[in-house]
């Protein structure tokens, strides 16, 4: 396990030092997104519209799911497209350190120090333009936390599934794009899902992304220990078939090399 801790600690540490300048961009981008959310619940405000939950808690939740987002190392997906193109990732067969186990470990090290940061520079944000702190009791946040990680031990599932496809699709790239796509629409990234009609919020919900995205950001306005269970299970069978998954696929991608180089 070693190996893999290492590699954790090691993303940490180039998040911190070689890619400050796109994680820069990145709080950049998200403190104007919550800017201009802002902007836009004042407009409705102003024009009289009912709002179904309040400017904080949508600003919270927004900054929840757009966190997530933003703490993802795209860059992962492209350097195993490469691998698998070029051939290299034979040579990782013969390692001691099993290939899709330590592309997950560096991507779940980016989130592990982007996440925080971002959480908190979020929350600050909306402090400054609103007044008002976290909508959920403090004590609760770690329950939160918790449940985010799972949905990055999902999203960095999903990058490294992305990346080794690269072996049987032309250009992975669109197949990235349609994730990221679903995980803007059936995840809920800028609204809620509750916002939805009643039918497209059954369909998000049949998906792993309602449930990574809004299942978990969601929490941070509407808490219960009843509603963090049923995300909580949700996440952990997602996760458990796209490792299935995965692993099926690098055995084929494996086998595939093996015996036709």
């Amino acid at each position: 396990m070693k190996p893999y801790f290492l590699a954790v600690l090691m993303n940490m540490k180039d998040q911190l030092q070689r890619e400050r300048g796109v994680f820069l961009i990145r709080i950049v981008f998200l403190c104007c997104m919550i800017l201009i959310f802002h902007k836009f619940w004042l407009v409705l405000k102003a024009g009289g519209s009912s709002a179904v939950i309040d400017p904080v808690s949508f600003l919270s939740y927004l900054t929840v799911g757009a966190g997530l987002q933003f703490s993802r190392p795209e860059g992962r997906v492209k350097e195993i497209e490469e691998e698998v193109r070029t051939g290299n990732i034979a040579y990782r067969f013969i390692r001691p350190v099993h290939f899709v186990l330590l592309n997950f470990c560096e991507c779940l090290g980016v989130y592990f120090v982007r996440l925080p940061i971002l959480f908190c520079i979020g929350m600050g944000m909306i402090y400054l333009l609103t007044g008002s702190f976290l909508p959920i009791n403090p004590i609760y946040v770690p329950i939160v936390f918790g449940l985010l990680i799972l949905s990055a031990c999902f999203a960095s599932l999903c990058m490294v599934f992305i990346g080794l496809s690269a072996l049987y699709l032309y250009d992975p790239l669109p197949f990235f794009w349609i994730v990221q796509k679903c995980e803007y629409v059936l995840g809920g990234l800028f609204f809620p899902i509750i916002f939805y009609p009643e039918w497209f919020q059954k369909i998000c919900l049949m998906t792993p992304f309602g449930w990574t995205g809004y299942g978990v950001a969601s929490l941070i306005y509407d808490f219960s220990f009843e509603k963090a269970l049923t995300v909580f299970l949700h996440l952990i069978v997602w996760n458990a078939l796209l490792a299935g998954a995965l692993i099926i696929l690098f055995k084929m991608i494996r086998k595939r090399v093996c015996v036709y180089g």
